[in-house]
């Protein structure tokens, strides 16, 4: 849990990270519990939007999880380290 925003991660993984090399059905799944739990906030770091490092095997699988974070939530908040919190979209005029 994030103390501070009080938020609880919905996913089944602790976190989810591009230099964790998750797997492709990693990303799916979290995907489908972000939409099945209708998680109305992420926190998103700004390493997860970084491109890979050069001579490093690049196995990010993210493009399908920041197309869909992009998609359905708006950022409206980027915090001082970065890090910005989006909204689920059907959720801003709540």
């Amino acid at each position: 849990m994030d103390i501070p925003l009080h938020l609880q991660n919905p996913l089944y993984v602790a976190t989810v990270d591009r230099l964790d090399a998750a797997r492709p059905e990693d990303i799916e799944l979290a995907i489908q519990q972000l939409k099945t739990k209708r998680v109305r906030f992420i926190l998103w770091a700004p390493r997860l939007d970084s491109p890979c490092l050069p001579g490093h095997v690049c196995n990010d699988h993210f493009t399908a999880l920041r197309n869909y974070v992009h998609s359905s939530y708006n950022c409206t908040h980027v915090f001082s380290d970065g890090d910005t919190l989006w909204q689920r979209r059907d959720d801003t005029t709540q």
